[in-house]
């Protein structure tokens, strides 16, 4: 009798999402960077930086975010606040034409390819300062479309569709170095405003802003989980809306708050692969702190926070603090902390970076660290945050989920 071998094959799954968070070197020269090593072609790079050398809290306050779409779609903000200053000095950029800017600074990169391996971005200036920038690469099959743009404010509260975009989002984020009438704007009030959004009921933001020219220093915060962005005042926000719905060719927002101009907010749509934004808050005790209920296994988290509790939600506080993390694993993840604070002088303005957590909550002024986070895992439903550092402060922590 023969005996026949059936032979089995197991199909992979064309449906895929990957992410590889890491993090290069501003050249000593300008010219063209290729980064590799990340195991397949890109088709979105998203970039941190807040113009530091190595991991620590440094004096000056700053913060940077950037997109890479494309050669001609790629976003960049910065804000920064100078320390130690009888009167404060400090300033946004918003710029449209770069992936990377640091305000004030020599340095600037532009966005030039997705590679088989990577990415190249061209450094138009460079400081000599030899600055860390940081990544989140996404790609796969699943991941099938990815949009920056720059969106007016309505003048006016109420509802304002935007067109444009070439498909129906699934999920958006929305930043500003400030919201500002010129996209290209460097100076003036420092801020740095992100959001995120994977439906109307399912969005938040985090916001800071620092006076300019002011004795003593003025400094704010403010967070949400109702709107997905917002700028602000001394005492609430200016410009503020919510998400209505993800269309056709876009997205359509509701202005809760309008000051009458209309002032410039960078967005970045998303198609593809699934997302989920939710909260989660930091806990009490340290250890392992288990989030369920995305729906999926993420492959990339982000996380914003304005260091401050649940009970502050949609308040302007004083005092400038933001932290912003992001991982793609339990080895690749990355952190940074801007604080300023209110109502001193001299100034007293602070930043960290720290590629060995996926968060660290301060306060400003000497810098206090509160509470620290790693990422230990990713699971069927959600994720795994290992706490090492906390106190008794139920911090609210503000997350992207992608997969």
């Amino acid at each position: 009798m023969k005996t026949f071998i059936i032979p089995y094959y197991v199909t992979p799954n064309p449906n895929v999402l990957l992410a590889k968070a890491g993090t290069f070197t501003e050249p000593g020269a300008t010219g063209n960077q290729s980064i590799s090593g990340l195991g397949f072609t890109p088709k979105l790079v998203l970039f941190f930086y807040n113009r530091a050398t190595a991991d620590g809290t440094p004096n000056i306050a700053e913060m940077g975010f950037g997109v890479g779409v494309s050669s001609s779609n790629r976003r960049a903000i910065d804000f920064q606040s100078d320390d130690n200053l009888t009167t404060s000095a400090n300033g946004i950029v918003n710029q449209n034409a770069l992936c990377i800017k640091f305000f004030g600074s020599a340095s600037a990169a532009d966005f030039v390819s997705l590679d088989t391996d990577g990415f190249t971005v061209n450094w138009t200036a460079v400081s000599g300062a030899s600055y860390l920038v940081n990544y989140l690469a996404i790609g796969g099959s699943a991941f099938t479309n990815a949009f920056a743009g720059t969106l007016a404010a309505k003048t006016s509260t109420g509802n304002q569709a935007y067109t444009g975009v070439g498909f129906q989002p699934d999920a958006m984020m929305y930043f500003a170095g400030k919201w500002a009438v010129d996209p290209t704007n460097a100076g003036g009030q420092g801020g740095f405003v992100l959001g995120a959004a994977s439906s109307s009921s399912a969005r938040g933001w985090v916001g800071e802003r620092s006076k300019n020219a002011a004795n003593p220093q003025r400094a704010f915060h403010r967070h949400s989980t109702t709107h997905v962005a917002g700028s602000l005042t001394d005492s609430g926000v200016a410009n503020e809306a919510d998400l209505v719905s993800f269309d056709t060719d876009g997205f359509t927002l509701n202005f809760t708050s309008a000051v009458g101009s209309a002032d410039s907010l960078y967005y970045l749509a998303l198609k593809g692969g699934h997302y989920k934004v939710g909260n989660l808050t930091q806990p009490g005790a340290t250890g392992n702190q288990t989030t369920s209920g995305v729906g999926f296994t993420p492959k990339a988290l982000i996380l914003l926070s304005s260091n401050d509790t649940t009970a502050n939600v949609d308040s302007t506080l004083a005092d400038g603090q933001i932290s912003l993390g992001w991982a793609s694993g339990a080895s690749e993840r990355g952190c940074m902390w801007a604080g300023d604070k209110d109502n001193v002088s001299p100034t007293q303005a602070d930043k960290s970076l720290d590629r060995t957590k996926i968060l660290k909550l301060y306060s400003p002024g000497t810098p206090t660290l509160n509470a620290a986070a790693d990422l230990d895992s990713f699971t069927s439903d959600g994720f795994v945050l290992n706490w090492t550092t906390v106190d008794a402060t139920a911090r609210q922590i503000i997350y992207l989920a992608i997969g």
